[in-house]
């Protein structure tokens, strides 16, 4: 608003402009004295100790919408000229050109100095100042974890043997293997449903309210009401099991047993619409930790004990022959997180030994069974959860709780900010990353246009191209995005080269597992893929010989249905005149004999015996290369040997 001071005088008329603010949000003294009160509350070091702190700012500041404010960019003003003069007050609006052209020069200034690599992770709002805060303090945090696990490990070469047990750890279960098996009514004690989800979608059908589901009611009303029943009858005799179990450490004080609390059913009900929603019915049957624990060891010999305790209980009796009920414990499977870190992500540095030393929180997560016979009862069971942690980790997430809530904003805004994004920024952001692209191709395979298939990086890349270089992306998504490429572009596409001449069909058949070969060419059309088999890159390799030199045996197993039947595709020959039995033969795998017969079976006679007598620019036949010590172990040699004896007794000639 303008700051005029409007006078009642008659006889004159004043125009007066407000003043110009030439500071942004985050140059205000109000942000000033908030980021100064915001990094003392975020301070590694007290967060856990002062709560009341924390308190005040996650109900005034944590869920403010003042964080979905834009920072670096003023709002367009328009100035208003106040003419004042009697009764009557005249407002006429101006653009002030000189101010906008100011604020373009500062905001484009500001976004040149802020340009890195993570910037594609900033939202462009005030939230990713209260991130950057949060992010610097958890950085802060996993240094020292860093630092303390480090001590930890390094102890004694005991630790350091049962550190590397544990990150190789791995429980399976031969009767609990898979998502459909992970559940409350899987286990023989577990909660069932009393009714069918037909007929609650026939009660569906009936009902005179549009709007009623009773398969929605049921699971998240009724059964998740009697598992909550059930967990809370069931947490003591679960807590007293554990306990005994580990009697013998908890005497010695080798680790500290937490009684975790029962799970509300509000909760259940959260995690089972947000993770398991397409599960199948009920899905609150999907949620396997109602009942929990905690085990916290000091040191990696005890954890690692703590380990071997649980591994080796099939179950457990109380020893109360009195007792109305008696509790069991069975394993249904391991969740271990030190198995499955990963650098960059999970820890950054290795010990003397080349073991990860972690800067993340990591955990044991045990699903157990536990199950009561009571007295002129049936018995009835429910799976928990016990996690075994070390002290570190411990007091790392403890104190790293609030900051997650932090972290967990940002990445809620930014899910919501995507969803408005128009498909090409939505396609940048995602890359070639499985679970961002999925989506994408799922649900808008119409986006996929020509324009987008043909686009291509600053490296000449297209999008399928960054697919198959990526190895772990998925066979499905790979087939879901060739479903979208259209039939005239699909010459195009294939036949375009990369690096060495590459193109996308040598990259699969060099790289690839087998799932991704079969799927791939399903989805090319006979003739293009006749073609393509045909294509050789800069140094005269075509993509059979680049399979047949680097593949492993299932891979070429599931490429050879689709080999084209031309005679002279198996004569090609590279630059330095190696074909394709020079290249089996180089071959690294173990399985590699097992691919020879495989493809030697498929090549025409004439010409089968024709290769082996064929040598390349440097005087060697295959026979040769299989003969070489590198080559013995793929067993190749004793292949050739067999089907063509001649061969192997002129090459012992040459060489003697």
């Amino acid at each position: 608003r303008s700051n005029a001071k409007h006078t009642r005088s008659s006889s004159s008329t004043e125009v007066i402009k407000p003043t110009k603010t030439k500071y942004t949000l985050l140059e205000t003294k109000l942000w000033k004295a908030l980021k100064e009160q915001l990094v003392q509350i975020f301070d590694w070091q007290n967060i856990y100790r002062a709560p009341t702190q924390w308190y005040w700012f996650q109900y005034n500041f944590l869920n403010n919408p003042m964080w979905l404010d834009v920072p670096g960019k003023k709002k367009k003003k328009k100035i208003t000229n106040v003419i004042t003069t009697t009764y009557t007050h005249i407002r006429i609006q101006e653009k002030v050109e000189e101010e906008e052209k100011e604020n373009e020069k500062n905001t484009k200034s500001k976004e040149k100095d802020k340009k890195t690599e993570g910037d594609d992770n900033n939202s462009g709002l005030m939230l990713d100042e209260l991130h950057t805060i949060a992010k610097a303090e958890m950085n802060h945090g996993s240094n020292m974890l860093e630092q303390v696990m480090k001590v930890l490990i390094e102890e004694n070469d005991k630790s350091e043997q049962c550190w590397q047990k544990i990150t190789e750890y791995q429980y399976k279960n031969p009767v609990y293997r898979g998502k459909q098996q992970i559940r409350q009514d899987a286990i023989p004690e577990g909660l069932q449903c009393d009714v069918e989800s037909t007929e609650l979608q026939q009660v569906s059908l009936m009902s005179k309210s549009y709007n009623y589901d009773a398969k929605y009611e049921y699971d998240y009303n009724n059964y998740v009401s009697q598992l909550c029943i059930r967990a809370h009858s069931l947490n003591e005799p679960f807590q007293e099991a554990v306990q005994t179990l580990f009697k013998d450490q908890l005497e010695k004080k080798l680790v500290k047993f937490t009684a975790g609390p029962v799970k509300t059913v509000q909760r259940v009900r959260e995690k089972a619409f947000n993770y398991y929603r397409d599960s199948q019915f009920p899905t609150t049957a999907q949620v396997v930790d109602m009942v929990r624990c905690t085990l916290t060891f000091s040191s990696i010999e005890d954890y690692w004990k703590g380990v071997e305790t649980l591994s080796k209980t099939d179950d457990l009796e109380t020893d109360n022959a009195n007792a109305s009920i008696a509790p069991k414990l069975a394993l249904m499977r391991c969740l271990n997180q030190f198995a499955e870190m990963k650098k960059g992500k999970h820890y950054r540095e290795v010990s003397k030994t080349k073991l990860p030393i972690p800067a993340a929180y990591g955990d044991m997560k045990w699903n157990v069974i536990i199950s009561v016979e009571q007295k002129d009862k049936e018995a009835i069971g429910i799976v928990g959860e016990i996690v075994l942690v070390l002290k570190p980790m411990f007091e790392y997430q403890k104190r790293s709780t609030e900051l997650v809530q932090v972290l967990k904003l940002k990445e809620k805004i930014d899910k919501s900010l995507q969803i408005n994004l128009p498909f090409e920024k939505r396609l940048r952001i995602a890359g070639t990353n499985p679970s961002l692209l999925a989506p994408l191709l799922i649900k808008e395979p119409h986006h996929f246009t020509e324009d987008c298939i043909r686009a291509k990086d600053a490296f000449g890349k297209t999008l399928l191209t960054r697919f198959l270089q990526n190895k772990d992306t998925p066979a499905d998504l790979i087939g879901k995005y060739i479903a979208c490429i259209p039939k005239p572009l699909m010459n195009e596409v294939w036949k375009a080269k990369i690096d060495a001449g590459r193109t996308p069909l040598m990259l699969i058949l060099q790289y690839h597992n087998a799932d991704i070969i079969k799927t791939v060419l399903e989805c090319i059309p006979n003739y293009l893929r006749d073609e393509l088999f045909k294509e050789k890159n800069n140094d005269g390799w075509t993509s059979l010989m680049l399979a047949a030199r680097y593949q492993t045996y299932e891979s070429i197993k599931a490429m050879i249905p689709f080999i084209p039947k031309d005679p002279l595709l198996w004569q090609n020959t590279s630059s330095k005149g190696l074909h394709v039995l020079h290249c089996i033969c180089q071959n690294e795998n173990e399985d590699a004999h097992k691919s020879l017969k495989d493809l030697l079976e498929v090549i025409p006679e004439h010409i089968r015996t024709k290769l082996v007598n064929t040598a390349n620019k440097d005087g060697k036949k295959p026979i040769h290369y299989a003969s070489l010590k590198a080559s013995q172990k793929n067993g190749t040699g004793a292949v050739l040997a067999e089907m063509f004896p001649n061969e192997k007794e002129k090459e012992s000639k040459t060489a003697e």
